[in-house]
């Protein structure tokens, strides 16, 4: 018995001894997959079909799609004074011009505010300086403009005149957005660049929110600020008004505007809108209870084209739940609050 019990020490010693031999090796086996397993982020396909770009911190690589090795170092951000770092890129279809996001201000979850720069053969250079709050923008198609929001609006840059235009002048905090979207589509459909290029470059479809029915609401910021700040935002509760959505196209050879037929459901959600490789503008658009699809095709003749799914599914609401009678009210009692709010911060004066 005794002996059975020192070979069972013994043995129990060397699998011990054994495991914490292996056990370093174990570890560097877990640093080097953790070290293989790096996020990459910016992934971009190339113009040329054989590589695809990266940004590792503020340098913009690129990579083959068949070899392994390093990456090819195409631009790299150096620090200014304010010190800071690329949010985003893109280059032109052509390849032959790079767009780049310096700093970002956060809006919401995937919104933001930015500084633009274009880098071209004769060098690096700010863009869009003259307009604040610039916000998504992207090339067109034929590499010759960029599109882009400002203070609710949509906003042309002709890179060779290095002039701005407007799209839209109707834009207003709180009540109409132009090109971008409002917090319900941000946050439920994750997406905030409202418009598209055809695929010609002479014509833009954007989204139109009219967000002037919505109720407001109020939060306070604290963002590090001696004195806080309330943020009001139209934010609708469950059975409150959602925007009214539009889809308008306009043509940048012309300047006119075209409103496109949604349907009549003004309380409907309007998806992005696409354009065809044939230049057909399509759009998805989807009821407030979220059970009914459809694919709209506009056909160059003005008809459309539906399509619609098998998405049809029983909602846990009824249609009480998605209309309250009172919101007028509600709009009307909350923008009596924040005038009585201000009126009360005005500085009183001595008669």
């Amino acid at each position: 018995m005794l002996k059975k019990l020192l070979l069972l020490i013994l043995l129990g010693t060397a699998f011990t001894a054994q495991a914490e031999a292996a056990a370093p090796s174990t570890y560097r086996d877990i640093a080097r997959l953790r070290a293989m397993n790096q996020r990459a982020q910016g992934i971009r396909p190339a113009a040329d079909g054989k590589s695809y770009t990266t940004l590792r911190g503020n340098a913009i690589e690129r990579h083959s799609y068949t070899k392994d090795a390093p990456g090819e170092l195409l631009f790299e951000w150096k620090n200014d004074k304010e010190n800071r770092d690329i949010a985003d890129y893109q280059f032109s279809p052509d390849g032959k011009l790079l767009l780049l996001s310096i700093g970002s201000e956060p809006i919401y979850r995937h919104s933001y505010t930015t500084d633009y720069y274009l880098k071209d053969a004769d060098g690096l250079r700010p863009i869009l300086t003259d307009l604040s709050d610039t916000r998504d923008a992207s090339f067109s198609p034929d590499g010759r403009t960029i599109a882009f929001s400002s203070g609710n609006n949509l906003y042309l840059y002709d890179i060779v005149g290095d002039s701005v235009r407007p799209i839209t002048t109707d834009g207003a905090w709180n009540r109409i957005i132009n090109g971008t979207t409002d917090w319900v589509y941000e946050e439920e459909c994750a997406f905030t660049k409202a418009y598209a290029f055809s695929p010609d470059g002479q014509k833009i479809a954007y989204l139109r929110f009219d967000e002037s029915r919505v109720p407001v609401f109020e939060m306070m910021r604290y963002d590090g600020k001696l004195y806080n700040e309330a943020y009001s935002f139209k934010y609708p509760k469950a059975g409150d008004a959602n925007s009214v959505v539009d889809l308008y196209v306009y043509d940048l050879k012309t300047g006119e505007t075209e409103r496109v037929d949604v349907g009549p459901d003004r309380g409907q959600y309007i998806l992005q809108p696409e354009w065809t490789p044939d230049g057909r503008l399509c759009f998805q658009r989807m009821n407030r209870r979220q059970n009914h699809f459809e694919a709209v095709l506009c056909n160059p003749d003005g008809t459309q084209t539906v399509s619609t799914p098998n998405t049809r599914s029983q909602c846990q609401h009824d249609a009480t739940f998605f209309a309250n009678p009172d919101y007028e009210s509600v709009i009307n009692q909350q923008q009596a609050e924040i005038n009585a709010r201000n009126a009360a911060a005005q500085p009183q004066t001595e008669e």
